[in-house]
């Protein structure tokens, strides 16, 4: 039979010096289980940082462009009128016929009339010859005094004036191309009848294509004859063409303040009036411009412009002020140097000297890391 020994506290024993010994056995057992911290630890975590991201001030050169639209015209542009009233004969061009100068268009029905002018003013010039003649030697008979001759001799005159009048007026008749051209517009038909000046059609100078756009009165002292601009079209997948600025029109529209401009094509490509064109003028260059984003700045209710720079894990508010801006770029001409970290992101809740947390560990500026 076994014997099972039992402990037992032996009467009138020390109890106070085991006791300490008891805690700091259940202290180390309770550090050796793995005990959760969590369920006892009352410490408050720490505050988030307000997260920004950053980029680097560079230092380029930058250039001011002004952006504009205009469109494609000819100069040279005729439209033809009819002299008289009448019926339109003959009229077999149509829009985009190439002429040549003198190639009669069209005609007014009025050719006979003319043609009847013609005769009658042949007649009189035929009946004032005679009668110069006959005066002629009725003076050298001595019947009558020289002085007729001179009379009879200016009657000729205008009667030879008359029938070249009549002459014209058949041409007048006859709608003709001033110089070789492209028809563009076509207003009447065979048979149509007109009145005197009614348009008939239009035709340009192909020769004379131009790009034809409207500058801002703000912008004039930076526009001059002979600048070189950059033209894109919609047709040409917005390839960039160079144009040169050729005329400016001497007086400003009164309505729009704009003054009207005119530039030509540097380069052989096709195109016809009517169609759009973006146009930008590089007008101010600043070769070593200290850059930053337009995002980076934050306007203060003030009216202020302020930039937040990343220094030793803080963000400092620099007050500044801006030049040329282009494409989401803006130039900083004082507050900032090239090569301070500019927050770009998480900016507008900052104030000077608070402690930040950056995104993007290296400059954005940077795509090489």
């Amino acid at each position: 039979m076994n014997h099972i020994k039992k402990n037992r506290i032996i009467p009138g024993a020390d109890t106070t010096a085991v006791f300490p010994f008891l805690v700091m056995i259940a202290a180390v057992c309770l550090m050796a289980s793995g005990c959760n911290p969590k369920n006892g630890d009352k410490t408050k975590p720490k505050k988030n940082l307000p997260v920004v991201e950053i980029m680097v001030a560079e230092s380029k050169a930058m250039t001011r462009n002004i952006e504009l639209t205009g469109t494609i015209e000819a100069a040279r542009v005729a439209r033809m009128a009819s002299p008289a009233e009448g019926p339109v004969l003959n009229c077999s061009i149509r829009e985009g016929d190439i002429v040549i100068k003198g190639q009669v268009l069209l005609a007014i029905g009025r050719k006979r009339a003319a043609e009847e002018q013609v005769e009658a003013a042949r007649k009189e010039l035929a009946r004032e010859e005679e009668d110069m003649q006959r005066i002629e030697r009725l003076v050298r008979s001595g019947a009558i005094p020289a002085e007729q001759i001179e009379e009879s001799r200016l009657r000729v005159s205008r009667a030879k004036a008359q029938l070249t009048k009549a002459l014209e007026s058949i041409d007048d008749y006859q709608i003709r191309a001033p110089w070789p051209g492209i028809v563009s517009k076509v207003f009447v038909t065979d048979g149509y009848f007109v009145s005197p000046r009614e348009t008939l059609l239009e035709l340009f100078d192909p020769k004379t294509i131009i790009i034809r756009f409207a500058v801002p009165e703000k912008e004039l002292n930076n526009v001059h004859a002979g600048m070189t601009l950059c033209a894109t079209f919609d047709t040409y997948d917005n390839r960039v063409f160079k144009a040169k600025i050729t005329r400016l029109y001497p007086e400003l529209d009164r309505k729009m303040h704009t003054r009207m401009v005119e530039a030509s094509l540097l380069e052989d490509i096709h195109v016809v009036p009517g169609m759009f064109t973006r146009i930008s003028i590089p007008v101010q260059t600043v070769k070593e411009a200290v850059i930053i984003p337009d995002k980076s700045i934050v306007i203060t209710p003030q009216g202020e412009k302020v930039v937040f720079v990343v220094k030793d894990g803080k963000a400092f508010r620099h007050e500044v002020c801006i030049g040329i801006e282009q494409n989401h770029m803006v130039q900083i001409t004082e507050g900032i140097q090239a090569g301070e970290s500019v927050i770009v992101s998480g900016n507008q809740k900052l104030q000077d000297g608070m402690d930040v947390s950056v995104l993007n560990l290296e400059p954005l500026s940077n795509p090489e890391k």
